[in-house]
């Protein structure tokens, strides 16, 4: 890169132990067809080989600026730190588990370019596995290039579930400068979102329908961290927080409020309730279920099922809690004929033993038996025989003493 020479692209490369797939993040980036960038990679106090894998990267290519925390900063926090120090005209938020494809800064480049009161593009996006595998996922997906009122945008789709992938954007610093600057910290799930919104209040936004990236799903999302209800609760406040500063009137805040929270049912029931409700997870329903209709006090514009959903959890809860009383009391009575059981099957066995010994004794004297029987018939055989032969001897006798 010459010296003084300004990019007109800054690449952020937020890391924090990404040594599994850093190598393939950064090297789609130094394959971009548009060359005229900085990247900034801050590691925020990686413990793994991160460090190693970007300065062996650093060696190479002059663009790349690598920052060190000295400690852990925080996801966002550590974004903010690439904003800090990001010279480029345009800047976008990478990550460190994903992959641009070659067309990516280059496409999106030529729209800020073309259109002045863009202040952000977002590209079609494939999600991919730890393998690179595609998976059937169609979310950040769009239909055509389309360029887009921001303030309409925003009345439009507040309160949906965020359709924009945050390392597929290509913001204009302007307008970034605009509305602060930076990420707010004050969310630790959404700021990304939040941020989009502020910045669609000052400019008009593009999307691009030709898939430029590939975002890595996996158990290393810091996403998996975040539990349905504090995605959701937090998801409420950035919608409070933006309604409250368009200074609405009483007619004007009362169809964004009734619209924002009809959009955020309408994805929550489906993608949050409707699968806890698979789980069996009531408690988790009725948490969301109540979160929604504790919303700015529009409960009474909730749809009636989500509603009589809230109503009829709380009365499967009760009962749960009544069986769960009753089996708790009936669980030392099983305990105790579990016990009873276990000692008459003592008795049983020993009965049982005492029987077998009993049959071997039997079996024993009829063997006896039988053996007896047969000395018996012997003795008789001996017997007879014997009778037999005095018999014949007494009738000799007899007759020798008639022939005399």
């Amino acid at each position: 890169m010459l010296i003084n020479h300004v990019p007109k692209v800054t690449v952020c490369l937020p890391t924090y132990n990404s040594g599994e797939f850093l190598n393939q993040a950064i090297d789609s980036i130094l394959q971009q067809t548009f060359t005229d960038f900085e990247l900034i990679i801050s590691d925020d106090c990686s413990t793994d080989n991160t460090p190693v894998v970007i300065k062996s990267y650093q060696e190479q290519d002059s663009r790349i600026r690598y920052l060190r925390n000295s400690k852990n900063l925080g996801i966002f926090t550590n974004w903010n730190r690439c904003l800090e120090y990001a010279a480029g005209e345009y800047i976008t938020i990478f990550a460190q588990d994903d992959m641009m494809l070659p067309k990516n800064l280059e496409e999106k480049v030529k729209i800020l370019d073309k259109y002045s009161n863009v202040g952000l593009v977002t590209s079609s996006i494939m999600v991919i596995d730890t393998d690179n595998h595609h998976l059937n996922w169609n979310w950040a997906n769009y239909s055509e290039d389309k360029l887009v009122n921001g303030e309409e945008w925003v009345k439009n789709n507040l309160g949906e579930a965020n359709p924009i992938c945050c390392p597929f954007v290509l913001m204009r610093r302007k307008s970034l400068e605009k509305v602060g600057g930076k990420f707010n910290c004050n969310y630790d799930y959404a700021a990304d979102l939040e941020l989009w919104l502020r910045i669609c209040l000052v400019a008009d936004l593009y999307f691009v329908k030709e898939i430029l990236g590939y975002y890595r799903w996996h158990q290393g999302n810091k996403t998996h961290s975040f539990d349905d209800f504090y995605q959701l609760q937090e998801h409420l406040q950035i919608c409070s927080s933006l309604i409250d500063s368009l200074n609405l009137s009483a007619s004007e805040l009362n169809d964004w409020e009734i619209e924002t929270l009809s959009r955020t049912v309408k994805w929550v029931s489906y993608y949050r309730i409707y699968h806890h409700l698979k789980k069996g997870n009531l408690g988790e329903v009725l948490k969301l279920c109540q979160l929604l209709e504790s919303w700015r006090g529009k409960s009474g514009k909730l749809s009636i099922s989500v509603q009589e959903l809230g109503t009829r959890i709380k009365e499967i809860l009760q009962v749960n809690s009544r069986l769960k009383s009753e089996v708790d009391e009936y669980i030392p009575w099983m305990n105790n004929l579990e016990k009873k059981k276990s000692a008459l099957e003592s008795e049983v066995d020993e009965y049982i033993s005492w029987v077998n010994n009993l049959e071997k004794k039997k079996s024993a004297l009829e063997i006896e038996i039988n053996r007896l029987n047969d000395e018996k018939k012997w003795l008789e055989s001996q017997v007879k025989a014997w009778m037999q032969t005095s018999q014949k001897y007494y009738r000799e006798i007899r007759d020798n003493g008639k022939s005399r």
